[in-house]
């Protein structure tokens, strides 16, 4: 009969040992993923200050306005005959040179020139652009409206099915100076790293 007893109690000290256990397993489980979202939240945050400092860098090199921008298709991957959209993901610019702001680009439907573009930035990773030059299209359109002239072109990198690229531009007649292309592509280059991490 003392065997019985003992097998209850040994029986019940490992159940609830058990549960014991499991309750703290899935206190460290749930810990675990909210320390990770919170980390994924932390790095988003910590990297969105860090390219809208490098945006007005590029502003104070001599630019007046920068745009990084995300070409998709609407959340899959580019396919022959679906829409190629270009959306905002972060922008600067100097409120002297545009005092009632800029035009938000928010799923801009991409026309066959502006395609043409992408796929030369694409193809060469970076190029400059005079806005008069270019072929007909809403673009340019807004381009000119907004009295853009030259604009360098910066390929940054692809993440999840975006290709995310830099237009650096300015009202000035002038184009930019090699020095200022040195500076927008260093800074071009730190803002890949960042939407690489």
């Amino acid at each position: 009969m003392s065997d019985k007893w003992f097998e209850l109690i040994t029986l019940l000290i490992t159940s609830g040992t058990i549960a014991i256990f499991w309750k703290e397993i899935k206190k460290a489980y749930w810990f675990f993923q909210n320390w990770r979202k919170r980390k994924v939240f932390e790095d988003f945050f910590k990297n969105t200050v860090a390219i809208d400092k490098i945006l007005n860098e590029i502003i104070n090199i001599g630019s007046h306005r920068v745009l990084v921008m995300r070409a998709h298709n609407g959340g899959s991957s580019p396919k022959i005959g679906k829409r190629l959209y270009s959306s905002l993901a972060f922008c600067e610019y100097d409120r002297t040179a545009f005092p009632e702001g800029i035009h938000d680009f928010q799923n801009f439907v991409l026309e066959p020139a502006y395609v043409k573009n992408l796929l030369k930035l694409v193809s060469l990773g970076q190029f400059s652009a005079v806005t008069a030059e270019w072929d007909d299209q809403q673009l340019k359109d807004i381009y000119s409206y907004e009295g853009i002239k030259h604009s360098e072109l910066y390929k940054l990198c692809v993440v999840n099915d975006s290709l995310y690229y830099m237009s650096v531009s300015t009202k000035n007649d002038k184009p930019f100076t090699q020095k200022e292309k040195s500076g927008f592509s260093y800074g071009a280059g730190a803002i890949k790293s960042l939407l690489l991490s």
